[in-house]
């Protein structure tokens, strides 16, 4: 019989592992990466995860003073975030940036390919008005024609370089339409959906841009409450780090103030396409 050493999983786990689920943190890290690559910085999660822990160590030694042990961690857990906040925003807008100028780009680029039946002509026509970051990409696509003579090959590598479902859903549809001709109609039908996601995208925008205003008042005010308590009452001021009911009501700002940055960062998401 077999005797095996060590920590006994848990039940949670096994399940976890038996469907397929990864931890949370495990999440976090692949999206992380994930955003990476799409911004063209890979190879920096390592960068990121560095500046992430010195953050960290920062916001831990900005609390001593504070002689609070509550606060200390949830501190130190605030100066964490702060880099993975903005890559997440600066994502969001990268995403919502790229989603925006897909629909123009296609849309040129179908109806060229709809009159002329020229992919590279299509392309080639309408490059400038292209936006730099959309642009960089069909001109690797130009030049990989120039040398491999294969057009479908070329569509699918270019496919890959751009990570959304619409435009991976449009080069499938554009070899299609490549081998039959008679398929290029549902390139239009394509390029729709991305005004749909700009419609909804719109919409929720503005329904939310009240919501996130409300946030964002409220984040202010909580960390202007002690430097305001501060010229208002020295002694209230004190209390804050002196009394252990102060303390926790410091700790708990700071814990709110996680949750609040969080929220803004959920709400900020854009609209994805999902079959």
């Amino acid at each position: 019989m077999a005797f095996t050493l060590g920590k006994r999983k848990s039940l949670r786990k096994v399940v976890f592992e038996l469907r397929g689920r990864k931890s949370f943190i495990r999440r976090e890290a692949e999206t992380l990466s994930i955003i990476l690559s799409e911004t063209g910085r890979d190879g920096q999660f390592r960068s990121l995860l560095t500046k992430c822990v010195v953050f960290a160590c920062i916001g831990f030694t900005a609390a001593f003073p504070l002689n609070n042990p509550a606060a200390a961690p949830l501190l130190s857990a605030l100066a964490f975030l702060l880099p993975v906040w903005n890559l997440k925003l600066y994502s969001i807008k990268y995403e919502k940036h790229i989603s925006s100028q897909l629909e123009s780009t296609l849309a040129l680029v179908t109806a060229s390919f709809i009159r002329s039946n020229n992919l590279e002509a299509a392309v080639a026509e309408n490059l400038t008005y292209f936006d730099p970051l959309l642009r960089q990409v069909f001109e690797d696509f130009l030049a990989e024609y120039k040398i491999n003579a294969n057009l479908e090959a070329c569509v699918r590598h270019m496919s890959v370089k751009i990570r959304h479902k619409v435009f991976a859903e449009w080069c499938t549809s554009l070899i299609k339409a490549i081998q039959n001709s008679a398929l290029k109609e549902d390139l239009i039908l394509i390029v729709s959906k991305l005004s749909s996601i700009r419609i909804v995208q719109e919409n929720l925008d503005t329904e939310t841009r009240e919501i996130l205003s409300q946030y964002i008042i409220m984040l202010i005010l909580l960390v202007m409450t002690i430097p305001l308590i501060f010229f208002i009452n020295y002694d209230w001021f004190l209390y804050f780090f002196t009394h252990p009911l102060g303390k926790f009501s410091l700790a708990f700002g700071i814990f709110a103030l996680i949750c609040g940055i969080q929220s803004i960062v959920r709400c900020s998401m854009p609209v994805r396409y999902h079959k």
